[in-house]
């Protein structure tokens, strides 16, 4: 078990269970950047935790430092988008599906 503690609600979650989505990076010729934060060092992941009522939380991991978070929705979709997720990834639970895939159409317009 690999209990957090998420500072914006004041709960725990469980990262041992909760399915884990890591950030994409772009190169720079010298080193690998977070596609969400534009650094080296500080880096991403996004959780949906394994409860009756998934939720989504946003780890931010860097310099000796972690800040993990509850996230809405659209914040979710948003930052899975960005991370190069699609729709059909990862057996999501449908109502997540089509949220990312309404999303990545609005984009594409």
């Amino acid at each position: 078990m690999k209990r957090t503690w998420l500072q914006n609600n004041k709960h725990w979650f469980d990262r041992s269970t909760a399915l884990e989505f890591k950030e994409d990076t772009i190169w720079d010729g010298s080193n690998s950047i977070s596609v969400n934060t534009f650094d080296q060092w500080i880096r991403q992941i996004l959780y949906l935790t394994a409860s009756d009522t998934p939720a989504w939380v946003l780890g931010t991991v860097g310099n000796e430092q972690a800040d993990y978070r509850q996230i809405s929705d659209d914040e979710a979709v948003s930052w899975l988008a960005r991370n190069g997720y699609d729709e059909s990834e990862y057996g999501l639970p449908d109502r997540f599906r089509s949220l990312i895939k309404k999303h990545l159409a609005d984009v594409k317009v």
